[in-house]
């Protein structure tokens, strides 16, 4: 009953403060902000076609790349339903892609979709509905699953599952239970399951074809695969491709070994009746195999090029055309098969991700977009503006001109820019209905495009540029429901990836991991910039973003990507005024593989080797699980905190300051720590000992003055806890104890800050990552930017979390004019405060920040392995600008009721002082 009375009290607070902050406006749901939800990169082995409604009907089912389990009505290429599911270990933010299987099965009523994954969970799935049908857990690693015929003339299926341990388990494709398990024995694992008429193959790692009977799960026979000098008796890498033969007994296998990649053709018998090979350029390959009017085509994707097999019968031809022509890369024009369908339509998927259905007459039935997945990075970039403003070169002219040439210029610029205000009038908005309509479509950079001229103009309309583990790089409109406007794929080395992107003026830098660096602009040109010479054994692993430089942090040192003044502009820079010329050093950490410590470098410019500062070590057994700094983009507008008796707390702004999180595995125990991260000097530190779940992540996030953080403990009371530091100079208000002029350096003896610390129950989902929102000048009050394991994303006002909240007693009148209410250990999520309102993302588990040109307003993306999502707060709420519902008639009637009753009564104003001046009236 107390909790019950509690719990009310912690909603009401709650609402009250968050009544004071806007997300989003009632009416601009759904409007201004927009969501991307692809299913990611097919692979034919796990993509399969079940019966709609009606036998016509074709529903395509398949298990991505990215995880997800998606149904998809081939009719119209739309989104049946998907499921994410991800096997990454939730306490971290990386997203490891674990091993998926598909198949389909006839349960005698029914076709079904039955997946299953790494960890031995099977579920057999409803495909126009998404219920689950049944949910067996095998607590076993699956290595391999098929749905075949549970005899040779049966009209049911069963499941056969192949289990890493070596054995093979039949599933009753109605309930999933177990029929029959057997012992394959054998020392390699088993990586594909074939159909054999009345047996099964079981396909193994060592090149083995195990011949199982269906009716009993006996053994038949056990041979090696192939001949001695087949590609089939070495050891196998994967089964690319499994496919029955139209008409046929006859199966065909795919496989890989090393560099190397052969197609067979057995018989029922499991007997090679033909068998070829080829060398692959790369040993990431995809394999499918197309079903044409007399013969089979097998399709192999080697480094982009695809290379065709023909099987007609037990003759396996190879296409005469050369591989290394551009004519058999896969592009936007060129897509890969995945599978093909009885009526002849072929589904195929570009590189970019659109996913296609083409006719036998090539045209495409429909197309979406797809490979907006694995998102690894994303910055905002101002759009390339076609208004109406001067540039600064035309200021310049307009300048120094004389005033006829100045005036003549801007006449002819003025009747250019006409045809854009046409444009406007003709095409005032790119509604969000056309932008859906047309998913693939790129989206040119032209007025049209813009949905409302105050966007450009209050800083509403920028590029939301992202990159994925694929190396591609797309640019989204985020006024025109994120439209793609450009995509590339950049030409990175084979085995290296985008680390990151940064933007330094109106230029998109992507840092690759060995070292590479492209520039592209805000037209999707790409230029390679320029490469850093990296040790053999030395990779890019990070990239720091400061207001003018942009430098990148391999395993061993720091490279300068961009900087307008690389002495004064980095990381973290020191002076060493030991010597006559000042030496600058840029100071970077880096935390230890292992993550058992936290290692500060110094790089002097021009020396090439970086020197070790210090090391810090958070205990034995501790392994660091978070880190965060303040970013260097964010400003403070006030040094204090003003009171409500009008004192001050000045805020402790130390720009070095570095916040580190450790968690004890064995004792369950948590330490945070603040660090100066030049001199590695702790500041403060904070033991948690309530047995912290190392099971669920741990996020931290530095903002202005204060540290949030998340985690989960059993102890004193089972839940999420979110804590708060809020650091000042002093806890004496009108106290500071640095000086405005006053500079210092992490190497002087400063003082550390005064901490006000307080934690919170978080009464929501699981906490997966924190950020903070950004504005241009740093006015506005800053929010936390959650995302939730729930698939929200949220906010939370920071003055919610305010550690100076007054415990056990009403606020005094001072603490009210604040903005604190009466502490309270719980914390509910308000609805309003949910920015992806009745979404269910997947995957979202970052969040960056851009200012608007408006100071209330940020601008914030949330990106992940699947989903993207956009939208725009106002945590002060928009008091720089009219909300959308502003009645602006009844303004300009007033203002017009006003003006005219002004002419009309100065007139008689005038008249009666002339009247005065002759005497009229006047007795």
């Amino acid at each position: 009953m107390k909790f019950g009375a509690t719990a009310f009290l912690t909603s009401v607070s709650v609402s009250l403060l968050a009544s004071g902050v806007s997300a989003v406006f009632s009416d601009e749901a759904y409007v201004v902000d927009w969501a991307k939800n692809p299913i990611g990169y097919l692979n034919s082995q796990n993509t399969v076609v079940a019966r709609g409604s009606s036998n016509s009907e074709a529903i395509i089912g398949t298990f991505t790349e990215s995880s997800v389990l998606a149904s998809i009505n081939g009719t119209d290429g739309t989104t049946l339903w998907r499921r994410w599911l991800d096997e990454s270990d939730s306490s971290s933010q990386t997203h490891a892609v674990s091993s998926k299987y598909l198949a389909k099965v006839n349960n005698g009523l029914n076709e079904l979709f039955v997946s299953a994954s790494s960890d031995g969970r099977v579920i057999a799935w409803d495909p126009i509905t998404g219920l689950a049908e049944w949910d067996i857990s095998l607590e076993e690693t699956v290595s391999a699953i098929n749905g075949v015929a549970a005899s040779a003339n049966a009209n049911t299926d069963q499941v056969f599952v192949a289990l890493k341990s070596g054995f093979l388990l039949k599933l009753d494709a109605l309930s999933g239970s177990r029929t029959w398990s057997s012992d394959l024995e054998i020392d390699s694992a088993p990586l594909a399951v074939i159909d054999l008429s009345d047996k099964v193959g079981v396909i193994t790692s060592s090149g083995y074809l195990i011949n199982v009977d269906k009716s009993d799960g006996s053994v038949h026979s056990r041979r090696k695969f192939g001949s001695a000098t087949s590609v089939f008796s070495r050891s196998l890498d994967e089964v690319l491709s499994v496919h029955p033969v139209q008409g046929s007994s006859d199966t065909i296998v795919v496989v890989r070994s090393g560099s190397n990649a052969a197609i067979r053709v057995v018989d029922s018998n499991g007997n090679t009746a033909s068998e070829e090979s080829v060398v692959l350029a790369s040993q990431s390959v995809k394999s499918t195999v197309e079903v044409t009017a007399t013969s089979e085509v097998v399709n192999l994707l080697d480094s982009n090029i695809i290379i065709k097999f023909t099987v007609k019968g037990h003759t396996i031809t190879r296409a005469e055309a050369d591989i290394n022509t551009s004519v058999n890369a896969v592009s936007e024009n060129h897509p890969f098969p995945i599978l093909s369908f009885p009526s002849g339509n072929t589904l195929a998927q570009t590189e970019l991700g659109n996913l296609q259905l083409i006719d036998p007459l090539l045209e495409v039935v429909w197309s979406r977009q797809d490979g907006l997945t694995e998102i690894t990075s994303a910055v905002f970039v101002d759009f390339l503006s076609d208004d109406s403003s001067l540039s600064e070169e035309e200021l310049l002219f307009e300048e120094h001109a004389d005033v006829l040439s100045a005036f003549s210029r801007r006449l002819a610029r003025h009747w250019v820019d006409l045809k854009y205000f046409i444009s406007h009038v003709k095409f005032p908005s790119a509604s969000a209905s056309n932008a859906e309509d047309d998913k693939t479509a790129e989206v040119p950079l032209t007025s049209h495009t813009k949905t409302e001229s105050h966007d450009n103009l209050f800083g509403f309309h920028k590029l939301l540029v992202v990159a994925n583990k694929y190396n591609h790089v797309f640019a989204l409109d985020t006024t025109n429901q994120g439209a793609i406007v450009w995509s590339v794929t950049l030409p990175v080395p084979q085995g290296s990836e985008i680390v990151d992107l940064a933007v330094n003026s109106d230029t998109i830098y992507a840092v690759i991991s060995t070292g590479e660096i492209f520039t592209v602009d805000v037209e999707g040109n790409v230029q390679p910039s320029s490469s850093i010479l990296l040790p053999s054994d030395s990779v890019i692993t990070e990239v720091v973003h400061t207001q003018n430089a942009i430098y990148a942090i391999s395993n061993e040192s720091v490279y300068t990507v961009v900087s307008s003044d690389s002495a004064n502009d980095s990381p973290a820079t020191e002076s060493n005024d030991s010597t006559d010329e000042a030496v600058k050093s840029t100071y970077h950490t880096k935390v230890s593989d292992d993550g058992t410590t936290l290692d500060g470098y110094a790089v002097n410019f021009g020396i090439a080797e970086p020197q070790k500062t210090f090391q810090y070590t958070p205990g034995p057994n501790y392994r660091i699980v978070a880190t965060a700094k303040r970013s260097p983009e964010d400003l403070t507008a006030s040094i204090g905190k003003v009171l409500g008796d009008r004192s001050v707390l000045y805020k402790y702004l130390h720009r070095n300051a570095i916040a580190v999180a450790a968690l004890n595995e064995e004792t369950n125990t948590l330490v945070v720590t603040l660090l100066d991260s030049v001199t590695g000097r702790v500041l403060h530190t904070k033991v948690h000992k309530d047995e912290v779940s190392n099971k669920s992540p741990i996020n931290l996030v530095f903002g202005e003055h204060w540290i949030v953080y998340s985690f989960y403990s059993k102890l004193p009371i089972e839940g999420q806890k979110i804590a708060v530091w809020d650091l000042y100079e002093s806890e004496i208000p009108n106290q500071r104890h640095s000086q405005d002029d006053e500079k210092y350096s992490s190497f002087d003896s400063f003082a550390p800050p005064h901490v006000k610390s307080q934690s919170y129950i978080f009464n929501d989902d699981i906490i997966t990552s924190l950020s903070v929102s950004r504005t241009r000048y740093g006015v506005t009050s800053r929010d936390i930017i959650l995302t939730l394991s729930n698939g929200k994303v949220a906010t939370l006002p920071k003055i919610l979390l305010d550690a100076r909240r007054p415990i056990g007693r009403n606020p005094t009148k001072e603490e009210q004019e604040e903005g604190l209410a009466t502490y309270n250990s719980v914390i509910f999520l308000p609805p309003m405060n949910v920015l992806s309102h009745s979404r269910h993302l997947l995957g979202v588990n970052h969040i960056v920040s851009e200012p608007a040109t408006l100071e209330s307003t940020s601008l914030i993306a949330g990106f992940g392995p699947v989903d993207l999502f956009f939208t725009r707060i106002t945590p002060s709420r928009p008091f720089d600008m009219l909300t959308v519902s502003f009645e602006k008639p009844k303004l300009i009637y007033t203002i017009m009721t006003i003006l005219t009753v002004t002419i009309i009564v100065r007139r008689y104003a005038l008249k009666k002082r002339i009247d005065q001046q002759w005497g009229v009236g006047e007795l």
